[in-house]
């Protein structure tokens, strides 16, 4: 029939006889034949091949080698069709064959393997033409304009590309379902079953929020990075991963008490890696502008500003950050204090690629998908009680996922031990991360030496944060901390009191003292059974957050607390463990005025900015800034402020706050080791006056001290803090470290929760006031304390700091002269 079909088609007659017979009445049409019915007449023809192949049943539904007709019938070549088809009106020969051929569900059928590629057991032969259904699901699916590269070729000749394995292509007729349902998708049963029978990979659902998949290749693999993300890995017993998925979505935009969180928080996870696993941390991005902004980002946040690292025209201060009358020796060389901390021990400089890699989701080439990826195991025939209660398998479910996945964006990760040859020939085990579009999904499969799928996973690109989460071990106290003279219990509801009211609207049952501070976290980034460090330094009833941990607003609203309560958040430095709250609180909530110097300020806006893709200028307009000026006062809800620059690895503040005669110290992350600045003073980092200050800032004299201790050459030593004077010991909480450090020594760690907040307003004065009484007769008679809030709210603007002299009720006084 095919050489019949053949004979006719290729016949003049056959044309002019369709041609001068008309479409209507008998009329008799133009001599030139007709392009319409030339595509109409193809087009049966292949209709009749389909037909005629449906009834044999043959192995290939378009044969690649078609029988040899005679020499005086010549076979149809992929050339001739387009001399047929090329002149349809706005349609070209290649897009006509398409359509013929996906209205008509044809597949074209590979070639015979070659010995060289079947000797390399990874070169196998490519279809050109899907299945209509298929080819529709795949535009759908890769939200590009479907482009046809090759035409309708039943010519014998090699495929350009490889693409599908020889075993997972369809190899019958029919493409039944395993168990008598056709199979939608053009898949084999086989390689349908195959699939559906490897195991699924271990899924761990964090607490914070995010995905962990272990895999045999690479180990853990982590969907998402909220802060403190790996606590949750060292809680749950399971390693902290090396790999992490960056989320299209880098911040969470539901509301509750995750409305702005964070979740690709980087650093800690690349800090943890590099400095206590000795290594590099890998991020799997989407785009380029996402691993440009994380390069900003970790720019910031590792090596400090760029204006103090650049290798031309840097500078060693901000000019705006100091007073214009404080001293010009005692201001820090941000340009070299900040190198000796770049610089590790064996004299190299760190850089960002000494602790990140980045690795992208690749799109395909073109149309028919990525080439030489894993495939499932070869079926051995082996029968296996995988289907369901009818003994079939669900052909939707699986072959749906493993057709969509070879169309979809891949990055694939290696072993770190794997060497350049191995993954050049992929003779290594390896994972393939599939995104779907948008990034509403991901596939996991994990690959062996032999490019075999061992095992599989998927999840959900949403990334959700528990609405239940808090401050961890915010509220729990030592009895012994309960006791001591400061620490006053509050009253706190029992579970009785409140089982049956939503915590939401339970009435405040915490009242701020006038001048205090509760600590919401006391820990730092690499303790799991602690939060990061937190504070809110309670000023004439308001909250100044000091440093605020993620979800510390959400905790204290619980507690109590309502959010208009907190007016201020007082940022020291911008990495992760101190500024992940301080975002989240300008971003939600009441609007707040954030106090910190211009360089710090400027250095967190210019890296949430980058994180969260919004413009700087509508992250300004969410908050006030005041600036806190190095030097210079400032008044801030009838307290004073001075702050101080400390010694760190980017540019960080701490402060003295003076309240009613009432005092305390907040040294920040600080480098107090009077060794170490002893030889940075010898080799010229430090200037004698900054050396000076660095000493002294522990030891002033003050009703509370929250000093930092850590690991050096970062934070302080115990050993140094035990070595302080018994005055000032008796008055010191440590502050930033693990609790468990502390077993055995007369330091004491500060309390959490609002149960064991600290009240400075119950104690005497110690020190005598520094405040400048106003020249008016109208706090005559007043009692100190009531003059001082008095004045705190006749002020028109608390932020101005008063000057003896210019007092706006000069104007009033007689005794001025100004009346």
């Amino acid at each position: 029939i095919y050489r019949q079909l053949a004979m006719k088609i290729r016949s003049p007659k056959y044309h002019r006889k369709k041609d001068n017979a008309g479409e209507s009445g008998g009329a008799v049409s133009s001599n030139i034949p007709s392009n319409k019915k030339r595509f109409k007449s193809v087009r049966g023809v292949l209709k009749a091949i389909k037909k005629k192949t449906r009834r044999s049943k043959p192995t290939d539904i378009v044969p690649r080698d078609l029988p040899t007709p005679p020499s005086s019938i010549p076979a149809i070549k992929s050339s001739d069709l387009p001399r047929y088809l090329g002149s349809i009106p706005h349609c070209s020969a290649n897009k006509s064959i398409s359509k013929i051929v996906k209205e008509n569900g044809y597949k074209t059928m590979p070639p015979p393997v070659s010995a060289k590629g079947a000797d390399a057991g990874t070169q196998h032969t490519q279809s050109t033409v899907e299945k209509s259904e298929n080819a529709q699901a795949t535009s759908s699916l890769s939200k590009q304009p479907h482009q046809e590269t090759s035409t309708f070729d039943i010519s014998s000749g090699p495929s350009p590309r490889p693409t599908v394995p020889h075993h997972c292509r369809m190899s019958g007729g029919n493409r039944k379902k395993l168990g008598g349902n056709q199979n939608p998708h053009g898949e084999d049963p086989s390689v349908t079953r195959m699939y559906h029978l490897i195991p699924e990979l271990e899924t761990t659902k964090l607490p914070r929020g995010g995905i962990s998949v272990d895999t045999e290749a690479v180990g853990r693999v982590q969907f998402g990075i909220p802060p403190e993300t790996i606590k949750d890995s060292m809680c749950m017993g399971i390693d902290v991963p090396l790999f992490y998925i960056v989320p299209v979505e880098r911040f969470c935009r539901e509301m509750g008490p995750a409305l702005g969180v964070n979740l690709a928080e980087f650093e800690f996870p690349a800090y943890f890696n590099f400095f206590i696993q000795r290594k590099r941390c890998t991020l799997i991005v989407d785009s380029d502008d996402a691993e440009r902004n994380i390069r900003r980002v970790f720019g910031e946040t590792l090596l400090g500003p760029a204006q103090f690292r650049r290798e031309e025209n840097s500078i060693s201060f901000e000019e705006e950050d100091f007073a214009p009358d404080f001293s010009r020796e005692a201001i820090p060389d941000f340009r070299k204090e900040l190198k000796h901390f770049r610089v590790g021990p064996d004299g190299n400089e760190l850089i960002i690629e000494t602790l990140l890699n980045f690795t992208h989701f690749e799109r395909p080439a073109d149309t028919r998908g990525h080439y030489h990826l894993g495939v499932p195991p070869h079926d051995k025939g082996e029968s296996d009680d995988a289907g369901g209660d009818d003994g079939t398998v669900d052909m939707k479910a699986n072959v749906s996922i493993f057709s969509r996945v070879r169309l979809c964006e891949v990055a694939v990760l290696y072993p770190p031990a794997a060497s350049q040859a191995e993954i050049s020939a992929r003779t290594c085990k390896r994972v393939e991360i599939f995104k779907m579009p948008g990034g509403a999904e991901y596939v996991v499969h994990d690959i062996n030496e032999n490019n075999v799928i061992v095992g599989k996973g998927k999840f959900s690109g949403n990334l959700r944060v528990s609405a239940s989460m808090g401050v961890h071990g915010f509220g729990d106290m030592n009895e012994e901390e309960l006791n001591r003279g400061i620490v006053r219990k509050s009253y706190r509801r029992s579970s009785t009191d409140s089982s049956s009211i939503p915590r939401s609207v339970v009435p405040p049952t915490f009242h701020p003292p006038s001048f205090g501070v509760t600590v919401l976290g006391n820990s730092h980034g690499f303790d799991k059974s602690g939060s990061v460090s937190g504070y809110v330094l309670w000023i004439n009833g308001r909250g100044v957050m000091i440093d605020p941990p993620p979800y510390s607003s959400a905790t204290l609203e619980r507690e109590g607390i309502r959010p208009r309560t907190i007016v201020g958040i007082i940022l020291t430095h911008c990495h992760a463990d101190h500024d992940a709250g301080a975002f989240q609180k300008v971003l939600t909530g009441s609007p707040v005025v954030v106090i910190t110097t211009p360089t710090i300020y400027k250095s967190f806006i210019r890296k949430y900015a980058a994180l969260s893709a919004l413009s700087p200028a509508l992250l300004r307009h969410s908050h006030r800034h005041k600036p806190a000026i190095i030097g210079k006062p400032l008044r801030f809800q009838g307290a004073t402020f001075h702050f101080t620059y400390t010694l760190h690895s980017i540019p960080c503040v701490g402060f003295r706050v003076e309240w009613r005669g009432r005092s305390m110290v907040f040294t920040g992350d600080h480098l107090n080791s009077p060794k170490i600045i002893s030889e940075l003073e010898e080799n010229g980092v430090l200037s004698a006056a900054r050396a000076q200050d660095l000493r002294n800032l522990p030891l002033q004299d003050c009703d509370l001290l929250l000093h930092e201790a850590g690991v050096p050459p970062l934070h302080t030593p115990l050993e140094v803090l035990m070595a302080l004077p018994k005055r000032v010991r008796d008055r010191l909480y440590v502050v930033h470290t693990t609790p468990k450090l502390l077993e055995g020594c007369d330091l004491r760690v500060a309390p959490t929760g609002t149960a064991g907040t600290i009240r400075l307003d119950e104690k005497e004065p110690s020190a005598p006031s520094r405040r400048t009484r106003m020249p008016s007769t109208l706090f005559e008679g007043m009692s100190y304390d009531d003059e001082v809030m008095f004045q705190s709210l006749w002020m028109s603007n608390e932020y101005d700091t008063y000057n003896e002299g210019n007092s706006m009720l000069d104007a009033n006084n007689p005794s001025s002269g100004k009346a």
